[in-house]
């Protein structure tokens, strides 16, 4: 078996959020991936999300660029608020760290074309996520 892929996830709440609903769970217990760093609004915000959810000695950050910079950390998740996607995304694009964001890529067809030819331009691999999908309410509504 390969070495798991060492992600940084932005946006993880110690107090709930949708990486903490969709995302944290797999991961701390996937062998195909390991929780290295955590980026949040804060370097506290992090850390108590680090302390929440059991993740041990992972790096915590206050910033995007801090985050990229980690030597340790081959892929981004991005799990926050889509006004704030693209400026999260640019610095780990430019970084050339692989990306996994949640739907939709940005906030309209502008900043969504420049950030795929971006991701073109690093040679990054990147992935859009559609997890709301299986969120029992959407579930609910679309079985109605």
């Amino acid at each position: 078996m390969s070495k798991p892929i060492h992600v940084g996830i932005v946006g993880l709440s110690a107090k709930g959020s949708w990486a903490s609903r969709a995302h944290i769970g797999y991961l701390a217990k996937s062998p195909l991936y390991k929780v290295v760093a955590l980026q949040n609004s804060s370097k506290a915000s992090a850390e108590e999300a680090a302390k929440t959810y059991s993740l041990g000695d992972v790096a915590c950050y206050g910033d995007i660029n801090s985050l990229v910079a980690d030597p340790n950390v081959a892929m981004v998740i991005i799990s926050v608020k889509v006004p704030e996607h693209a400026a999260l995304l640019e610095p780990a694009l430019h970084a050339k760290k692989d990306v996994f964001v949640e739907w939709p890529l940005a906030k309209n067809l502008t900043e969504a074309e420049y950030l795929t030819g971006l991701a073109r331009e690093k040679g990054v691999r990147t992935m859009v996520g559609l997890q709301a999908r299986q969120n029992p309410t959407v579930r609910k509504a679309k079985e109605m």
